[in-house]
């Protein structure tokens, strides 16, 4: 059973989509914690919901405890900027666990209309980072656990990919600053559009490098 569960995480590993959807979902849950996480640190109310719901006075008991609030959203921060960083990627993803699988079990209890499914989602991106990295968080569970070696991708990703994908992260990120209220409004069209093409010739250079024959390759 071991060996099983060793020959798949080297396979998968390997296998260049999952690589890309590993720094999708870094890129992504580093997008939703920023802005919420600034919001925090910052002093601001998370919602403008009503004290007679359970929602809005729940956030507003959290609101009210002052320190706590800005350490929950500098903990958020931190986590996403780490996630950001191949080096700390790990130890981002290590950090983000708690906090989300928190944020989920508070938004499914209080009744957080829809919520509870999109931080759900958000829980199983942060298992599968922990689950890319196994190899390395071994030792911590068992004391006599060696780290085995991981492969790196059959095809890495390349610097005209990664900045594709950096400039779709940068346009999401104004488009969910913009939902907090940091930036205009008036933006989120434009980089929300911005976001999707960038993102979009990610994938088909990608692609191409994939498909096209080898000797046409970068």
């Amino acid at each position: 059973m071991l060996n099983q569960l060793l020959s798949f995480h080297t396979w998968l590993r390997r296998w260049p989509t999952a690589l890309r959807v590993v720094w999708m979902t870094r890129l992504l849950l580093a997008m939703g914690f920023l802005p919420t996480g600034l919001v925090k640190v910052l002093g601001q109310r998370f919602t403008t919901m009503s004290l007679d719901t359970s929602v809005g006075f729940f956030f507003e008991a959290m609101y009210r405890t002052g320190f706590y609030w800005n350490f929950i959203g500098g903990m958020q921060i931190l986590a996403s900027l780490l996630l950001l960083i191949p080096a700390t990627s790990l130890l981002g993803a290590v950090l983000f666990f708690p906090i989300i699988l928190n944020i989920h079990m508070i938004t499914s209890s209080v009744g957080f209309v829809g919520t509870p499914i999109l931080t759900a989602m958000m829980l199983l991106a942060s298992v599968y980072l922990l689950l890319w990295d196994a190899h390395r968080l071994t030792p911590l569970l068992h004391p006599r656990a060696h780290v085995w070696s991981a492969p790196e991708s059959d095809l890495p990703i390349d610097r005209t990919e990664g900045l594709c994908y950096a400039a779709a992260f940068g346009c999401g990120l104004v488009v969910m600053a913009a939902t907090r209220g940091f930036v205009s409004g008036a933006t989120m069209p434009t980089m929300l559009l911005g976001s999707l093409l960038s993102g979009l010739a990610g994938v088909a250079w990608w692609l191409w490098r994939t498909y096209a024959p080898r000797a046409n390759r970068p």
